[in-house]
Formats: C-alpha cells, sequence, structure tokens
C-alpha cells in the first residue's frame, strides 16, 4: 500500500472514529437528557398520585361521617337541621357541591337543598329496611323540614 493511500485510509479511519465517537457522545447525551425528562416525569407522577390519595382519603372520610350522620338520624338520635348543618359545612369544602346541590334539589336557601339532600341519603339508606320503617322515618323528616322552613326567614319555600 502507497504511502498516499495509507495516510487517506489513516485520516478516514480517524474521522469515522471521531464522528462516531461524537455520535455515541450525543446519543449518550441525549440518553441521559432523556432519562433525566423520564426521572423528573415519574417524579411529577408520583407526587400527583400522592395528591390524589390525599383527596381520596378526605372524600372517604367525609362519606363515613355522612354514612353515620345518616344512622344517626334514622335512630332519632339527632335531626334533620343538624344533621342538613354537618352536611352542608361538609359540602362546601368540595368544589362545585354547592353547585351541584342547587341544580338537584329544590329549594328556596342551600339549606333547604341540603336537607333534602339528607332526606335523600336516608331513603336509600332505608331501601333495605320494612315499609313500614321506611315511612315512619320518611315521615318524621317531611315534619321536621317543614319545621325547619317555618322557622327559615324565607317564608315562600315550595311543598315538595
Amino acid at each position: 500500500m502507497s504511502t498516499s493511500r495509507f495516510l487517506t485510509l489513516l485520516s478516514a479511519v480517524t474521522v469515522t472514529a471521531v464522528v462516531a465517537s461524537s455520535g455515541r457522545t450525543a446519543s449518550v447525551v441525549a440518553s441521559a437528557l432523556q432519562s433525566h425528562s423520564y426521572e423528573d416525569e415519574i417524579q411529577s407522577q408520583i407526587e400527583f398520585g400522592k395528591q390524589l390519595d390525599v383527596i381520596d382519603g378526605e372524600l372517604r372520610r367525609q362519606i363515613q361521617i355522612k354514612d353515620m350522620l345518616v344512622l344517626e338520624l334514622i335512630a332519632g338520635r339527632t335531626t334533620l337541621e343538624q344533621v342538613s348543618s354537618e352536611f352542608l359545612l361538609i359540602n362546601q369544602s368540595q368544589p362545585g357541591s354547592t353547585e351541584r346541590l342547587r341544580k338537584d334539589y329544590v329549594g328556596d336557601t342551600d339549606e333547604e337543598r341540603t336537607a333534602r339532600n339528607v332526606i335523600g341519603f336516608v331513603a336509600a339508606e332505608l331501601a333495605k329496611e320494612s315499609p313500614l320503617r321506611r315511612a315512619s322515618v320518611l315521615t318524621r323528616l317531611q315534619v321536621e323540614l317543614e319545621q325547619m322552613r317555618e322557622k327559615s326567614p324565607m317564608h315562600t319555600f315550595p311543598s315538595h
């Protein structure tokens, strides 16, 4: 092999090695950056998951409280007004809950709508009970609702 061909081949090999090396370096750098980006994304997802766990835990706690209040109301150990007041406080801590209540239940005040919401929870719980028991409790709660409405500064409540 001639010296000029050898030098040309040598320089071609050197250039190829440099290009390949820089390509690998770029690939390694890109991979490292991508890996770092994936790690950030994974960490972000983990944090989001933790936030959802907190929200889920709070919602479960609120449901347990509402269930307990409904059972106490059914048993006659508390009043519709007291339970409605507790429900209203719980509902106000949930975004969109008040708007949903206003859309789903009739009434001139959030208190009346909440009382009707509570009665709905009671009716669902009483679905397992005898018709006589269900009628007895729901009649008592309708009387309590009427008394709440009479005490309210807004005396224009529709009867439902």
